[in-house]
């Protein structure tokens, strides 16, 4: 006798934002093996940056400061995947309505997770909260390099080569962060220009910079005695603030906005 399926039953003990995932997950399975590895690279390299810095400094710089900011930039790119895999808002944001339509009718139907969420019992702001989760053990663990970079200067005298290159890396992580959170989370609406701008930008000094390390073009960043003098403390005050500003902005702000907000993402567009 082939078995009955039962009904899903509403379970009252989870939350609106876990009850959002799993209903994500149900829709498109959640990819847990590339998940798992681009968090575990990204940990091997923040460990291996750990451990040159306190444990073997002389030879971790041994063929120049700008392997710190190839490891540093990579594993914030490894982690940046993992957000993109895991967040539930519109990635038609990053596209034009010209291009969102195409696509539906492709598709012959939703083609964004949020235009289902759409026509379910689920909040606005639990979409933001969900997201907001994944951005926030991005931002975390990507910050973390910086953090220790800064924090190995102020006891070990041998990396006093790096700092410029761990000052630059902190400015331009703190940036890249806060325009990304501003511009992917709708915080003043993506078709503001000034918010463009920074994330456009902010994304291309990203990709200069990583690629200027692992090509060895860097090398006059040693020279910038600015760059120098900002490592240590002042740096992870920057890193720590920008992410307290995340926090606050997100808490205090964008949730209280959302809080009775309409299913509707179009001020959220990049490009018309």
């Amino acid at each position: 006798m082939a078995k009955v399926k039962e009904q899903v039953k509403f379970n009252p003990s989870w939350s609106e934002v876990k009850r959002l995932g799993r209903t994500k997950h149900a829709i498109a399975p959640e990819n847990k093996f590339i998940n798992i590895i681009l968090t575990l690279l990204a940990g091997v390299m923040v460990g291996f940056l750990a451990f040159g810095c306190l444990f073997d400094p002389a030879d971790f710089i041994e063929d120049g400061f700008e392997s710190v900011g190839a490891f540093t930039f990579s594993g914030i790119f490894m982690l940046l995947f993992g957000f993109a895999l895991n967040t539930s808002l519109p990635a038609t944001a990053l596209f034009s309505r010209k291009t969102e339509k195409q696509q539906a009718a492709a598709m012959g139907g939703c083609v964004n997770m949020y235009e289902t969420f759409m026509h379910m019992p689920m909040k606005k702001i639990t979409l933001y909260k969900h997201s907001f989760r994944h951005y926030a053990f991005f931002m975390i663990l990507g910050s973390l390099p910086c953090i220790i970079m800064n924090a190995a200067i102020l006891f070990v005298p041998e990396l006093a080569a790096i700092k410029s290159i761990a000052s630059l890396t902190t400015f331009l992580e703190g940036f890249f962060i806060l325009a990304m959170y501003l511009a992917y989370f709708g915080v003043f609406n993506m078709n503001k220009k000034a918010v463009n701008v920074c994330f456009t930008t902010s994304i291309v000094l990203f990709y200069i910079v990583w690629f200027g390390c692992m090509f060895g073009w860097m090398n006059f960043v040693a020279e910038i005695k600015f760059l120098t003098a900002l490592a240590g403390i002042p740096s992870i005050c920057i890193t720590v603030l920008v992410i307290a500003a995340i926090f606050a902005i997100e808490k205090l702000y964008l949730e209280k906005r959302e809080a009775n907000g309409a299913w509707d993402f179009s001020t959220m567009e990049v490009r018309k």
